[in-house]
């Protein structure tokens, strides 16, 4: 991409211009597009777009999201990855099929909470489904009990890792910052 191109992943209709945002990493599906999801809310429903690219330039948004669940609120940092069911080695965001399933990570300000669930992806209809949905994303499981929130993750193929890193808040008064001299961390 020169300096002069640029893409632009539109805002839904329906989803107000602050409900929209941070996209994640690309991926090829099994029909070789490449697939981009952004979190996102309807009304207090969080949810997963997705978009699919072939040329990284123009993304159209599918029709359906990858996930939703309601009462949820906005989803932010959405990360989404596989796991392996028969070892502990990290697998490529791309990895799917039998013996995978797929992790769903959300997180947003109003709570400062990452919450995950755990489920199966349909890498052909672009759909998640929880194993279990009393433990979907926002109401079940959370990424950690302290004041770690809006994570991210990659994943490194040279010792097949999944790396996380998010922020840390700090715990004292705001402006005990401005004498320290820092006021939050990020962290792996």
């Amino acid at each position: 991409m020169t300096a002069t191109q640029s893409f632009t992943v539109y805002t839904p209709p329906g989803i107000g211009l602050k409900d929209h945002r941070n996209p994640s990493t690309v991926w090829k599906g099994p029909d070789g597009k490449h697939r981009m999801i952004m979190g996102s809310k309807q009304n207090k429903t969080g949810l997963v777009f997705v978009y699919h690219t072939d040329d990284f330039m123009n993304y159209k948004l599918l029709d359906e999201p990858l996930h939703s669940v309601p009462n949820t609120d906005m989803w932010e940092f959405v990360d989404f990855y596989p796991v392996s069911l028969t070892n502990d080695s990290a697998l490529d965001i791309a990895a799917y099929g039998p013996g995978i399933k797929h992790v769903i990570k959300e997180s947003w300000e109003g709570h400062r909470k990452d919450w995950y669930s755990i489920g199966t992806y349909d890498a052909i209809n672009d759909k998640w489904t929880p194993d279990n949905p009393e433990l979907d994303v926002g109401i079940g499981y959370r990424c950690d009990y302290g004041r770690f929130f809006a994570s991210k993750s990659l994943y490194d193929p040279l010792k097949k890792r999944r790396i996380t890193w998010g922020y840390v808040a700090k715990s004292d008064k705001h402006n005990q910052g401005l004498t320290r001299g820092w006021a939050t961390i990020f962290v792996c």
